[in-house]
């Protein structure tokens, strides 16, 4: 018999179906199943607008704290006080929760190993939201009132290495954590929070680009410069 012929028993019958009747309704609803859930799972995910450089996101903050991190568990971290820029923790070691599941709009808290030194513009946990707290899984929460949160719709916090900062301080260009930039000192940035300076002073130290223009200068700059 050739692999083109029918097999003598299903002579007369309807062409052979390899899932047959419960294969098939089995499949229907492994397939609705998985719609559902990639609906949810779209439907989870964190969408904000970007809010801007770090410069735009002082004002709101409940917290500007510079410090390290000490410990991280679960979708959290823990900071040793080293500075407060605006606001008072009354600790000098905070709780920070980070991103439980794509839903919260915080970046992962493994962009934050332990030793390394932050400046943080934070917002203070006043409640828990329905849903947000499991006793079964106490290190992964939305957070308990009285720690604090970190967005990652904006350039919310700034690397802190001897005394400079480095992230995005003032550039335009969205969902840009880390443009090309000087290092600031921290004096600078605290004085800007102050009000005793500018962005023209930040730029003036950093020479950071902050809008297609000014990248579009720099190149051309540089290109004269290595001609």
């Amino acid at each position: 018999m050739s692999v083109t012929e029918a097999p003598t028993y299903l002579a007369g019958c309807a062409p052979a179906d390899p899932l047959g009747k419960t294969g098939k309704l089995i499949a229907r609803h492994l397939a609705t199943a998985c719609v559902a859930w990639f609906s949810s799972a779209v439907a989870a995910q964190c969408e904000c607008a970007w809010q801007g450089p770090f410069s735009w996101l002082v004002e709101d903050a409940d917290y500007i704290v510079l410090g390290e991190v000490v410990a991280r568990r679960g979708n959290s971290f823990d900071l040793r006080v080293m500075l407060s820029l605006r606001g008072q923790s009354g600790s000098d070691m905070i709780r920070i929760w980070g991103e439980r599941g794509g839903d919260l709009c915080r970046p992962d808290v493994s962009l934050f190993p332990v030793g390394g030194q932050w400046l943080f513009a934070l917002q203070e946990i006043s409640a828990i939201p329905p849903g947000g707290f499991n006793p079964s899984t106490p290190n992964i929460s939305y957070g308990r009132p009285g720690d604090y949160t970190l967005s990652k719709c904006g350039a919310y916090w700034l690397e802190h290495r001897d005394g400079l900062l480095s992230g995005n301080i003032t550039s335009l260009f969205q969902w840009d954590y880390a443009p090309e930039m000087n290092p600031v000192p921290v004096s600078l940035v605290q004085a800007f929070i102050e009000g005793e300076a500018g962005y023209a002073d930040i730029i003036e130290v950093s020479d950071e680009v902050t809008s297609k223009e000014a990248w579009l200068r720099k190149m051309r700059q540089r290109m004269r410069e290595g001609s």
